[in-house]
């Protein structure tokens, strides 16, 4: 049986996350809007991958991508 308490908790961690001040602009390079929705997924978690692999950062490449995607709303 799960514990709610644990659920409300680990999903209010996950609601906090919060970009590194540079990844937004360092994204913009790998905005596409001319390809389709995967592609342009694809674009901007490869994106994140170079931003890790440049900075050191240990970003999930969706969770950079859905940070991008919340940004430009």
């Amino acid at each position: 049986m799960s514990n709610p308490h644990r659920k409300a908790a680990r999903a209010k961690r996950q609601s906090r996350y919060v970009p590194p001040a540079g990844l937004i602009g360092f994204l913009e390079a790998y905005d596409h809007d001319d390809l389709p929705d995967g592609a342009w997924q694809a674009m901007i978690e490869d994106g994140v991958e170079a931003y890790n692999k440049e900075f050191g950062a240990h970003i999930a490449p969706f969770d950079g991508f859905m940070a991008y995607a919340e940004a430009k709303k």
